[in-house]
Parts: C-alpha cells; structure tokens; sequence
C-alpha cells in the first residue's frame, strides 16, 4: 500500500487554490484576444486593400450610398421619357397642357404624370464609381434648392432625389428659399407637404430679390460648412453626394460639380453623355457669353485614372458644393448684381484668383431641365449689366478687350464696387492674366489677341454686315446679311494669328455653299484669308464670301474680283 505524505496533499491544494485565482484573468484574456481577431476580421472587410496596411488609427472607409429603391412603378423610370400628344387631349386636360408651357416653359402635365421619387438611369454612371470608397466620417452638408414659380411636381421631384439618392449620414437639411412665387400650389399646398418630410426648412421672401439673393439667404442660413447649392429642376443619381463632400474635405478651397446630364423639357427624358477625351467644360468667353471648351488631351492622360476629378475653368451653376466658410471669406454671391446672370463667372473668377480650384468629379451624376428662359420675367425690365460688374472687378486690363467686344462700350455700367474690390485685396487675390494662364493649363481657352483683323465686316457697296446671330444655343446658324447697327455682338469678328475667322469660341465654317459657325477646332475647313483686295477667301476650297443683293443672302462662289466679294474690316 502506497502512502501519500502531508506535503505533498498541501502542495496540490495550494496549486488549487493558485488555479482558482487565476481562472477569470485566463478567461478574460482569451476573450478579449478574440474579440480583437473579431474587430481585425472586419476591420479589413471595410477598408481596402490599400488601407489594410495602414495603422489602426486612419479613417475608415465605404462605399458611397447606393441604397435607393429602382423598383417604383410608373411612368418615367429609370429615366425615361412620356411623350404627350397635343392632339390627344381637349378640354381640361389640353388647357393644362397648355399653360405648362407658357407659366413654365416646359411640359408641366408631362412632370405632374411622373412620380414624384423616380429612378435614374443605372446606365449614365460609370461602373467603376461603385467601387470607390470614401471616409466614413464625411462631414455633414446642407443643400439650397432656391426657387421661383416652379411646378411643383417637378420641384419636389427634385427634394425627393435628394432626400432618397444621399446618404442620410450625411445629409444634414435640406433649404429651400422660395423668392416670392405668386402660384397657389407653392404656397399653403407645398408647406403642408414638405411639414412630413424630414429634414426639409422652407424660407419664404416676401418680394423677388433674385437668384442671387435667394441663394445667399439659403447659405446664410446653412447649419453645415459643406454646402451644396442647386437649382429647383435637378435630379440626381444614387451615389452623388460623397465624390463631393470628400473632395471638400480634403480640399476646403475647393468648388466641385457634379457631371450634368439633361432632362428633356417636353418628355422628361434623362440623358447625359460618357466621358471621352475630350471633355467639354464650361465657361465665359471675351463677349461674357457661356460656352464650352474642350480639354487638353495630355491634361487628361496625365490625371491617375479616368475618374479622377477633372479641372475646370468654371462651372454653370446649376449645382455646386463648396466649402462654406471659404465661400463666405470670398464675400459670397455679388448682392449688387441684380435678378439672374454672371454669378457663375463671377464666382469661377474668384476662385481660381483668390487660392482655390475648380473641378468635375465623374462618379458625381445629376440631370438638369434646360429652358432657355431668365430666373424672374417681371424683373427683366431692370436691364441690371452684371457683366459689368464681374469686369470692373476681377478683368483688370483686359477689361477694355470685354469693352470692344461688347459693343465698343466707353464705360461699364457697373454701379458701386467698391466692397467687392476691398474683398479681392483683403484675400490676395491674383490677376487675371494669373486666371489665364491657369486654365490654359487643362484647356484650350481661346485670348483674342495677336489678331489680324477685328470688328465688322461691312459689305463695300452697302450698309450690309455679316451677321452670325450668334448664340452658345444655337452655335450652327447660317450667316446672313443685315444692316449694320455698330453694336458688336453677332456682327464683331476676329480673324485670328491661326487664320480662323471667329466670335469668341465660334469659328466660320464652310458647308456646301453656305458659311456656318460651330465650335472651334482644329480643323482645316476653318481657315480663311482676308486679302488686300478685299475679298475674304476660304482656303481649302478657294471659294469666295459673296453678297447676293437680290435676297441679302451670303454664300461662297468663285473669287471673280466682282464687287459683290468686296468687304471692309479693320486690320491690326
């Protein structure tokens, strides 16, 4: 028989008692090194690749918010068109139909048979923009939707696309300024629809001031320093609002817009464009007349991909988000220029002279309702120059190029600037010849300088000038003689240093018998010779610009010397 001795039987129960003590300290370190492979497990299922190998501290990140419903029944989605026929309607129905298009200047019924939350068309996003990931601590942002005298299914097609295509998260209210519309829906009708909507303030103005004045009131009232700025007839694709507020977020001078697309002003159809090289931006040209311009093909190869944001030498308009601090230290919107109009070149102006940038960002997709019509019709008689003002302000000696070209205008009707020259110099801003040589960098902007003739082009043996009827809208008319009046305009031209025979960012350009004016370009059927005879040739084909005086038109013949192909423009 095997005896235990006292020691031994005192040793076990002490390591008993040692194995009883530290029990909870194993269980807790076992748990927490679990909890730890738990956390790192999805840690690395949010952040990217790139990220996996970064410290523990960094941000983490997401996907932008793409959770929207693309299933709602009714005519529309997805985008798409309803076309109405006139002749299908009478009695109410066609009365209605009719005073859409001339209280809004678009296809209202169509607007009121579309649901107000509609989807966008899946196909206008590039797919790689779902993929991008953004900081999951994004800071909040406030959008102003000004408005006047919109319809109001379309308005609220327009809160409900904010609402459903942003990211709730971020998303912090939603302002809308109503600058004294005089419709019976905008006014107890649309408050009692928007008091069960969340995160939607309405602002009433008693009288119209403005755009501009409509969107400064909006802003000043902004809770968030990340705004968003849009027009009322906007709709937006899922996924829009963090490429934005990401891009303010690293850059706080920064003005970003998202890529536009269009809805059509009779079907509502939503259409935009994919991006190639190249990509026509925005901006002003020497008549203060909007127009666009293409990128410069080495700018674009050299950004890191595709999707990376594209510089721009201005913006539209139509939606912008900008930091609001910087926004506000640039003296906001110019109170001093009246109703609608070169805001936008005003504040690409600034921008650019006073430290910031501007840029499209791709994988940001919205859609606007173009109608070539003024924020207020009841205030156009006010002729307010707003160009004017951006001139005297921000042009310096370029000024008397926008002058001569405008008209031979002496002087700019630009009323008191004096605070808006105190805000250029207390933010250091820089020249305009610094704006210049910036956006020239990313696109091909067109300086009449260096020019061999300028001004108009009178026909020798009548009071007859070439006349473009010119518009950023219209850009393909076909010249035509008409009276000369020495207003500038559509009867101002420049032949430039490259030959090109020119109004601002339009240039001549030969179709079968006819001289059009499209976009500029490099091309050859572009160039033309004004020689001493006066006769004003196209190069490729040799051909002539002559005066038929029976009907004042103008077309291209065989150069004969006749006196119908003699013309007068001053050279340099």
């Amino acid at each position: 028989m095997k005896y235990i001795s006292f020691n031994m039987i005192r040793r076990k129960r002490t390591w008993c008692y040692i194995l009883v003590v530290l029990y909870p300290f194993i269980c807790f370190y076992l748990w927490s090194s679990d909890k730890k492979a738990i956390r790192t497990i999805h840690e690395k299922q949010i952040l990217s690749p790139k990220s996996r190998t970064t410290t523990p501290s960094q941000t983490l990140r997401k996907k932008a918010y793409f959770q929207v419903n693309n299933d709602i029944e009714g005519p529309g989605q997805k985008g798409s068109g309803v076309t109405v026929k006139e002749s299908n309607l009478d009695g109410e129905d066609l009365q209605r139909y009719k005073k859409g298009y001339e209280v809004y200047l678009y296809n209202s019924y169509v607007s009121d048979l579309i649901p107000l939350r509609r989807s966008f068309p899946p196909d206008l996003l590039e797919k790689e923009c779902y993929d991008i990931e953004y900081d999951s601590d994004l800071p909040e942002v406030s959008v102003i939707i000004p408005f006047r005298n919109e319809a109001f299914s379309t308005l609220l097609r327009t809160v409900h696309s904010v609402l459903d295509k942003s990211n709730p998260n971020i998303l912090k209210e939603i302002i809308l300024v109503d600058d004294g519309s005089n419709i019976d829906d905008l006014k107890t009708k649309l408050k009692l629809y928007l008091s069960h909507l969340p995160k939607v303030n309405l602002i009433r103005l008693p009288v119209s001031k403005g755009l501009m004045t409509s969107r400064q009131t909006g802003i000043n009232n902004a809770k968030s320093d990340v705004i968003v700025v849009m027009d009322s007839h906007l709709e937006l694709a899922p996924g829009w609002l963090e490429p934005l507020v990401q891009r303010i977020k690293d850059d706080p001078k920064v003005m970003v817009f998202p890529k536009m697309g269009g809805i059509n002003r009779d079907t509502f159809e939503i259409t935009s464009s994919k991006l190639q090289d190249p990509v026509f931006l925005v901006t002003f040209d020497f008549y203060m007349a909007e127009n666009h311009v293409p990128t410069k093909s080495e700018y674009l190869n050299s950004r890191p991909s595709k999707l990376s944001p594209i510089k721009s030498p201005g913006i539209q308009g139509m939606a912008f988000g900008i930091n609001k601090t910087f926004f506000q230290s640039l003296g906001g919107f110019d109170l001093g220029m009246k109703v609608w109009g070169a805001e936008q070149f005003e504040l690409s102006i600034k921008v650019w002279q006073c430290g910031g940038s501007i840029e499209m960002l791709p994988c940001s997709s919205a859609a606007h309702l173009y109608r070539n019509v003024a924020w207020v019709k009841d205030l156009d008689k006010e002729r307010p120059n707003n160009n004017d003002r951006v001139i005297a302000v921000w042009m310096d000696d370029y000024a008397k190029i926008f002058q001569e070209m405008g008209g031979n205008k002496t002087s700019l009707n630009s009323g008191d600037i004096s605070e808006r020259q105190m805000i250029r110099k207390r933010n250091n801003c820089k020249s305009f010849q610094y704006f210049l040589d910036t956006i020239q960098q990313y696109v091909h902007y067109y300086v009449p300088v260096n020019l061999k003739a300028k001004g108009m082009i009178q026909h020798r043996e009548t009071n007859l000038c070439v006349d473009g009827r010119t518009n950023s809208f219209f850009p393909k008319d076909i010249l035509v003689a008409y009276p000369c009046h020495l207003g500038g305009g559509p009867q101002y031209w420049e032949i430039s240093a490259n030959d090109e025979l020119r109004h601002g960012m339009l240039c001549w350009n030969k179709k079968d018998r006819n001289v059009v004016t499209v976009p500029c370009g490099a091309n050859p059927n572009q160039k033309w010779t004004y020689d001493q005879s006066g006769e004003i040739i196209h190069q490729e084909s040799g051909l002539c610009l002559t005066l038929l005086a029976q009907n004042q038109t103008l077309t291209l013949e065989n150069c004969q010397k006749l006196p119908t192909q003699t013309w007068n423009m001053q050279r340099t």
